[in-house]
């Protein structure tokens, strides 16, 4: 293991890209065309697999910390761009055998392209197959960009920008329904830190990437768009649209990933605050209820 700091983290990129052959997989938060750029220019041709994920979101767009033309970029010089509204890690992967993992987006200020960048720090390491495994769980769950995506969230963003307003920085309905990516795979950190939405009126949100919730009409459109909640549609869908509490825990066990797992009671508190959440956001997809002695979880609409 090796701790990179500011410019190790470029000079390192740099290496790996000259030794690598076969496969580069980006994982960024924020990605910048110069950077994107600067990986394609120092890549030998004899890679054929490029991979981009990105989140893309319209606010990070507008407020230009990502580039809205890198999808353009990407067709053109054969790299696979795909989007994950949720997505807040930093990862580059060389030939499925040596990752730079830490703070480092794929932006100017992120592997210090130019002056005055960002002091950022990160992890040289050998990655393995289960890494590697987390990592291709990441891309199925993330939707591939195309033309017809693309020529859609281009029209919405030059419109946003030239009306922008504070309240207008989330992707249109018409945009999110494309994106109801496949959730395999969760973290501890991907659900409420709060008790109650209340609770996290004024403070950071984490696990939904906002830096202050402001109202919760602001925070039930976050919510419905974050990991947990989308699992849960998906996990209620796949099972006939009903589940009891203890069949759900038992699913979020299995599905959480992080190392090592989290005991079951500590499963439990994890699904009650995600049900609290979506009971006093009044999501509209789910109904919580108690018909006996354990909660009941079904959707609005029956599955056939």
């Amino acid at each position: 293991m090796s701790i990179l700091i500011s410019d190790e983290i470029k000079k390192c990129i740099y290496k790996e890209l000259q030794s690598c052959h076969q496969s580069i997989v980006v994982i960024t938060a924020f990605c910048k065309q110069n950077a994107l750029e600067f990986m394609q220019k120092n890549c030998n041709e004899t890679i054929k697999d490029k991979t981009l994920i990105v989140r893309f979101q319209l606010k990070d767009i507008i407020n230009g910390a990502t580039d809205l033309q890198i999808y353009e970029y990407c067709k053109s010089h054969e790299w696979k761009m795909y989007a994950y509204f949720d997505l807040h890690a930093k990862m580059y992967i060389f030939d499925d055998k040596n990752g730079v993992i830490g703070s480092a987006n794929l932006t100017n200020k992120g592997i210090l392209l130019e002056e005055g960048g960002n002091l950022e720090m990160a992890e040289k390491c050998e990655v393995d197959e289960t890494d590697i495994q987390r990592v291709n769980c990441l891309i199925k769950g993330s939707v591939e960009m195309d033309d017809r995506i693309y020529s859609i969230m281009k029209a919405e963003a030059l419109d946003k920008m030239k009306n922008r307003t504070s309240s207008e920085l989330g992707w249109s309905k018409r945009i999110t329904d494309l994106f109801r990516p496949v959730e395999n795979m969760l973290f501890v950190n991907d659900f409420p830190e709060y008790d109650t939405a209340k609770e996290s009126l004024g403070q950071k949100i984490e696990f939904l990437e906002m830096s202050k919730g402001e109202s919760l009409t602001e925070i039930q459109q976050a919510f419905s768009l974050c990991r947990a909640y989308r699992w849960l549609l998906e996990l209620l869908q796949k099972h006939g649209g009903e589940m009891y509490f203890g069949e759900i825990t038992v699913e979020l066990h299995s599905a959480l990933v992080n190392d090592p797992k989290p005991y079951r009671k500590d499963v439990k508190v994890l699904l009650a605050r995600l049900l609290e959440w979506t009971q006093e956001l009044e999501c509209k997809e789910v109904i919580v209820d108690r018909p006996r002695h354990s909660q009941r979880v079904r959707l609005s609409q029956k599955v056939n």
